[in-house]
């Protein structure tokens, strides 16, 4: 959790509570010594997961922001091979990794860290969570392609544009897409008893 000056500061935080036991027999004192070495370890390792935390959200966003990049730049052959609205709800889902970047600064000091876990948990968390603003924005993107929410963004004069807006939307809020899974599982459940009825 320390690095070099962090360590020597540490040890000699505890190097006086042992001088207070020994040289002064001061009890209380010792102890106070020893509740500020251990609250300077646990701020110290807190940011140091902080950091890991924060590393691996840019990096995974960074990632998605150049897959992106290369979807479009190769978009011909990308539009050959999967069709334009392939294409766009690809590129759409790569945006979501910046909502869910938004998201993570925004929210950063309200997000709770173990100062005891390693750097593979944290790093873990951090990039689950880009993911999570992925395949959000995918669901985002396929529902409006499938103009099952939010018709304009198809009847708009800019509506690439408008799907990577809601698409970074969908990333980066935590309402957005439980409440279209909702909609989407509300819809189907109605149908299905329409056609049961039906039949």
């Amino acid at each position: 959790m320390l690095g070099k000056r962090q360590m020597l500061t540490f040890r000699r935080l505890l190097a006086e509570a042992m001088a207070r036991i020994l040289g002064d027999r001061d009890e209380i004192g010792a102890r106070g010594n020893l509740k500020t070495a251990r609250s300077f370890l646990l701020d110290r390792g807190l940011e140091r997961k902080r950091s890991w935390y924060l590393i691996t959200a840019f990096v995974t966003a960074i990632a998605a922001s150049l897959a992106a990049s290369l979807l479009w730049h190769w978009r011909s052959q990308v539009t050959q091979a999967i069709g334009l609205d392939g294409l766009q709800i690809s590129v759409g889902a790569m945006f979501g990794a910046i909502g869910a970047l938004i998201f993570i600064l925004g929210r950063f000091s309200q997000i709770e860290m173990n100062a005891a876990g390693g750097l593979l948990i944290h790093c873990l968390e951090s990039a689950a969570r880009i993911v999570t603003g992925i395949l959000g924005s995918l669901l985002v993107a396929l529902a409006i392609k499938a103009n099952i929410v939010l018709g304009l963004a198809n009847s708009s004069g800019h509506e690439f544009a408008l799907l990577l807006l809601l698409c970074v939307v969908g990333g980066a809020s935590e309402r957005l897409v439980p409440s279209l899974i909702e909609q989407m599982e509300a819809s189907i459940v109605v149908n299905g008893i329409r056609e049961t009825k039906t039949k």
